[in-house]
């Protein structure tokens, strides 16, 4: 539920899976 995922898209797929759970580990969506 949360809609700033769409920031990760920009460019690395594999690499945004990755930030995806560690940003859901520490709810920190603005991280990048």
């Amino acid at each position: 539920g949360k809609p700033r995922r769409y920031r990760f898209r920009w460019g690395r797929t594999k690499d945004w899976k990755k930030a995806l759970v560690t940003l859901d580990s520490e709810s920190r969506i603005d991280f990048f």
